[in-house]
C-alpha cells in the first residue's frame, strides 16, 4: 500500500539556499508528486525578478537545515512518514550533485511543479533529493514551500 505525505515550512531568504531535502532510509522509496515554492513579501514590488529552482540528487546527503517538521499524512490515521526532511539550509548541497530539473520562475508568481505520473522523480533507498533556490534574490523575501510525496515499501 502506498502512502502520501506533505510537509510545509516558511522563512525569510536572502541568498541561495537548499529549500528542502528529502532523505530516505534503507527500507523505502519516495516518489515526488508536487513542489510549491512562493513568497509573500514582494507582491506588487518593482523587483519582478526571475529566480532559478534546481532539483538534484546530491553527492552526499545531509544538509544543515531545520529537521523538526510537521509531516502530514493525506490519509487520516496513517502511519508516520519514514522519510526525513531538512529545510532552509544555507550553502548545503547546492553545488554538488546530478541535476534532475532546472527551472526559472518569476518571484511574484512563485514556482509550482505538479509532476505527471511519467515525470515523477523517484528517490531510491539510502538516497536524497534537494530542491534549491539557485539565484540570489535582489532583496530579502519571505518564502514558503510545500512538498508532497508518496512512500512505497518499508
Amino acid at each position: 500500500m502506498t502512502r502520501v505525505y506533505s510537509v510545509t515550512n516558511a522563512t525569510t531568504v536572502s541568498d541561495i539556499i537548499d529549500i528542502v531535502e528529502i532523505r530516505n532510509g534503507a527500507s523505502h522509496i519516495s516518489i515526488i508528486h508536487s513542489f510549491l515554492f512562493g513568497q509573500s513579501s514582494d507582491a506588487g514590488d518593482a523587483e519582478s525578478e526571475q529566480l532559478a529552482i534546481n532539483i538534484f540528487r546530491p553527492t552526499a546527503a545531509g544538509s544543515s537545515g531545520s529537521a523538526a517538521h510537521n509531516i502530514i499524512s493525506h490519509k487520516s490515521g496513517d502511519v508516520a512518514a519514514r522519510s526525513e526532511i531538512a529545510s532552509y539550509s544555507g550553502g548545503g548541497a547546492t553545488v554538488a550533485g546530478s541535476p534532475v530539473l532546472i527551472d526559472s520562475f518569476n518571484v511574484m508568481a512563485g514556482a509550482f511543479h505538479k509532476f505527471t505520473p511519467e515525470e515523477r522523480i523517484t528517490v531510491a533507498p539510502n538516497s536524497s533529493l534537494v530542491f534549491a533556490l539557485a539565484t540570489v534574490p535582489n532583496d530579502v523575501i519571505s518564502t514558503n514551500f510545500t512538498l508532497t510525496w508518496e512512500e512505497i515499501g518499508g
